[in-house]
C-alpha cells in the first residue's frame, strides 16, 4: 500500500524557522514531492484504505543531503493525528551530500496495520540555519514484511 506524500488530507500550517516560509510541494523524483519541511511538521491522511492483510513494515522513500538535513529526521506513523497513538517510527540518515540522492529507509511497524485508517506522519529533526530541512518527502509504503 503506498501513499504519495504530496495527496496529503492536511498539513502542518506551521513555518520554517529559518526562512519563514510554509510546507510546499515541487517536482523532483519523477513526480511532486513535499518539501521545506521543518522540524515538528506532520501529514495526515484520511481514511486510508490499507486492505485486510496485517501491514508490519513501512517504507520511506526520501532525499536528505547532508549539507541541508541533519542525521537524526525521525519520521513517527501516529494514529488519528499528530498526538494520536504511535503505530512505528523509521529513522531517516543522511542520503548524501547534494540534492538528488533518493534513498529509502524501513522499519517494522509496532502495531500492525489494516483496514481503514486515519494516519498522521510526523517528522521531528535537531534543525539549525545550515541544515534547515528535514528533506524532500516522496511516499510511504506499508507491506506485510518478510
Amino acid at each position: 500500500m503506498t501513499i504519495e506524500l504530496e495527496d496529503r488530507s492536511a498539513w502542518s500550517g506551521g513555518m520554517n524557522a529559518f526562512n519563514g516560509n510554509p510546507l510546499k510541494t515541487e517536482s523532483n523524483h519523477g513526480g511532486t514531492v513535499v518539501a521545506n519541511t521543518y522540524d515538528g511538521m506532520w501529514l495526515r491522511f484520511d481514511d486510508v484504505d490499507l486492505g485486510p492483510e496485517s501491514l508490519t513494515e513501512v517504507t520511506v522513500e526520501y532525499d536528505a543531503p547532508s549539507q541541508k538535513a541533519p542525521n537524526d529526521v525521525l519520521l513517527e506513523i501516529r494514529r488519528g493525528d499528530e498526538e494520536g497513538e504511535l503505530l512505528g517510527s523509521v529513522a531517516l540518515p543522511q542520503t548524501g551530500t547534494g540534492w538528488g540522492t533518493y534513498l529509502t529507509a524501513r522499519a517494522a511497524l509496532d502495531v500492525p496495520l489494516s483496514g481503514t485508517e486515519t494516519l498522521c506522519l510526523v517528522f521531528t529533526g535537531s534543525t539549525i540555519s545550515g541544515q534547515m530541512y528535514l528533506g524532500n518527502l516522496d511516499r510511504v509504503i506499508f507491506a506485510a514484511g518478510e
